[in-house]
């Protein structure tokens, strides 16, 4: 019985093993066939090793048979004790960061992502200023535009206005 068992497992896999792909590779790699998408978690070679495609970003799944690699500064994370299960992306590094925007962003991936986005719309990049959050300024910037946006001679109540 168990003979039997083993022998419908191994002829199982070994039919499984040598099916084809659902979409057969190309002989030879034509890039201009390639699509340029704009990839916000940075780009990963597709399964043929020809095309650039998109890598999966932050909380999207990964880790099964046809799931694209996470992006940069990204890892797979599964299910504790379940290897071979649905897992998700996420950064490698989970401190806040503040941006040159003076955005606070809740992990250095997020900022990169926001910064790669700015670039394909033609926008200044997004760097690090430091780890943390960014200073909160916001007082500071308001006080400084109030008494910079009307001279004092201007302003209701002096010289009677």
């Amino acid at each position: 019985m168990q003979v039997l068992l083993y022998t419908a497992v191994f002829l199982y896999l070994k039919e499984s093993a040598c099916e084809e792909p659902k979409d057969k590779c190309p002989t030879r790699c034509d890039v201009s066939t390639c699509p340029s998408p704009s990839c916000p978690s940075g780009y990963v070679p597709d399964r043929c090793n020809c095309c650039l495609v998109c890598a999966q970003g932050e909380r999207e799944p990964c880790g099964r048979k046809d799931d694209l690699p996470c992006g940069d500064g990204l890892e797979c994370k599964q299910p504790a004790g379940k290897r071979l299960s649905k897992g998700f992306c996420r950064c490698r590094f989970s401190a806040e960061v503040c941006g040159s925007d003076g955005k606070t962003y809740g992990n250095v991936c997020q900022l990169k992502a926001t910064s790669r986005k700015a670039l394909q719309q033609g926008l200044p990049g997004v760097t690090q200023v430091q780890k943390g959050p960014c200073e909160s300024s916001t007082g500071t910037i308001y006080a400084l535009v109030a008494s910079f946006s009307k001279p004092d001679s201007l302003k209701k109540g002096v010289h009677g206005t």
